[in-house]
C-alpha cells in the first residue's frame, strides 16, 4: 500500500526495520498480525527493508492481505541500521505514538490489548515494558499456548526519571532495548538525526541513538512502566557480538555518565550502574584486547568508581561464583 495516499491518522505506528532476516521477519509480522486483531483501524505497520538480498520482499507481500494498514518500503541501497531508522522516523511515521520493533522480536498476543488502554486513557509520553526471551529452537511454538494478562500491580506511573530504577534487566540497560519502548512521535521527531548517521559503533550516540537522546527529551515526561512481558526477544547469534567488550567497557559506561550529566541522580541510576559494573567486569575478565574495531576500551570507568563499595560486591560475587564452580 502506498503510505502517502493514506489519509488516516493512526494512534500507533509499529515500525520494523529489517535486513536479510526473512524467516525471522515472518514470525515477527505474524505476531503483530495476531496482536493487533480488533484494533486494525488504529494502527499502521511500517516495514523498511534495507535492501535485503533474500526473500524479504516475498514475506512482506504475503502480509498485505493479512494486515489492514501495512506500508512497506525498500531502500535502493543499504543505509545501515541508523540510516534505515532515520528514514522511518523522518518520512514514514504518521501515528501519534511510535513503536520500533526489531525484526527478530515478537509481540505477545495481548500486547496491543494491554497497550491500547494506556495509549487512549492516559496522558502518557512514553511507555516502557518488560520482555521475555526465547531460544531459536522455541520460535515455532511461540504464542501458541495463550498468555496471561497483566494485573493492576504490574503498572507503574510517574516521571521518566523515577521509573529508571525499575529497569533492572541486563537486556534493557538505560532503555537500550528499542523494542521495549513506545514514545510519542512528536517527541521522537525532535531527535537531531543528523548526529546519528553513519557508523553505529563510532560513538555512544550513534550506537544508542534513542536511549542517548531520551535522557534530555523525556526528563520530566509522563511515563508508564509495565512489569509484564509485552514483547519477546529472540536469543541468537547477532552479527555485532564481536563488539560486546566495546559495548560493556566503553559505551554503556559512557551512557551512564551521559545520564548523570543530564541531571539524573545516582540513586535513580543505581540499579543500572550495578548492571553496567557487572557487564564491565565480565568483559574485563574475558577480553585481553585494548582496541576493538579501532576503538579503545575504557577501563577507567572501573577505576573511577573504586571507592564505590558496590563495585567490590560485584567483584566478590564473581570470584565466589568462579570458586564454587571450580570446587
Amino acid at each position: 500500500m502506498n503510505h502517502k495516499s493514506s489519509k488516516n491518522t493512526f494512534l500507533l505506528s509499529i515500525c520494523v526495520p529489517t535486513y536479510n532476516r526473512a524467516d525471522l521477519l515472518e514470525h515477527c509480522l505474524n505476531s503483530i498480525s495476531k496482536s493487533i486483531s480488533g484494533y486494525e483501524d488504529f494502527i499502521e505497520v511500517i516495514i523498511s527493508d534495507n535492501n535485503s538480498s533474500d526473500n524479504t520482499q516475498a514475506v512482506i507481500n504475503s502480509f498485505h492481505n493479512r494486515i489492514k494498514n501495512i506500508f512497506s518500503y525498500r531502500n535502493s541501497t543499504n543505509l545501515g541500521f541508523n540510516g534505515n531508522l532515520i528514514k522511518i522516523v523522518d518520512e514514514y511515521v504518521s501515528g501519534r505514538y511510535c513503536w520500533i520493533i526489531g525484526d527478530d522480536d515478537f509481540l505477545s498476543c495481548c500486547a496491543i490489548k494491554v497497550l491500547f488502554k494506556q495509549l487512549i486513557d492516559t496522558n502518557v509520553d512514553y511507555i516502557n515494558f518488560n520482555f521475555n526471551t526465547i531460544n531459536i529452537g522455541e520460535i515455532n511454538t511461540f504464542n501458541k499456548n495463550g498468555e496471561l494478562e497483566p494485573i493492576s500491580k504490574n503498572y507503574y506511573y510517574g516521571r521518566f526519571e523515577d521509573n529508571i530504577s525499575l529497569l533492572n534487566n541486563y537486556g534493557n540497560i538505560l532503555f537500550t532495548f528499542i523494542s521495549a519502548s513506545i514514545i510519542r512521535s512528536d517527541i521522537l521527531k525532535k531527535i537531531d538525526l543528523s548526529k546519528i548517521d553513519g557508523d553505529m559503533w563510532s560513538n555512544v550516540e550513534t550506537l544508542f541513538p534513542l536511549a542517548f537522546n531520551y535522557a534530555k527529551l523525556l526528563k520530566g515526561k509522563n511515563c508508564i512502566y509495565i512489569d509484564f512481558p509485552i514483547v519477546t526477544a529472540l536469543v541468537h547469534v547477532k552479527d555485532w557480538n564481536w563488539g560486546l567488550p566495546l559495548l560493556h567497557l566503553r559505551y554503556l559506561p559512557e551512557l551512564y555518565e551521559h545520564y548523570l550529566k543530564e541531571g539524573f541522580t545516582k540513586s535513580q541510576l543505581y540499579s543500572s550502574k550495578l548492571i553496567i559494573f557487572n557487564c564491565a567486569i565480565n568483559s574485563l575478565f574475558k577480553s585481553n584486547k585494548h582496541l576493538i574495531n579501532g576503538k579503545k576500551l575504557k577501563y577507567d570507568f572501573l577505576g573511577k568508581y573504586l571507592s564505590d563499595l558496590d563495585l567490590y560486591f560485584v567483584i566478590l560475587r564473581k570470584i565466589m561464583k568462579k570458586y564454587l564452580n571450580n570446587g
